[in-house]
């Protein structure tokens, strides 16, 4: 079915969004992988830039 258009490419599942995360936070070049995942750089320093504000990544700023 040449030409036709398909629609939206579908959204990660919040497990391989996690292994993302912990890929990039073990020191993976970002560009392998957003080639590994399928995905842009663009969207994968979304995904990044996302997790940055969790209590989880920065315990420090929790309210005491």
């Amino acid at each position: 079915m040449r030409g036709v258009y398909r629609g939206r490419k579908k959204k990660p599942s919040n497990n391989l969004v996690v292994s993302l995360i912990d890929r990039a936070g073990a020191g993976d070049s970002k560009s392998k992988l957003a080639r590994d995942f399928e995905i842009s750089r663009q969207t994968l320093y979304r995904y990044l830039r996302s997790t940055q504000g969790t209590p989880q990544s920065h315990p420090e700023s929790a309210p005491t």
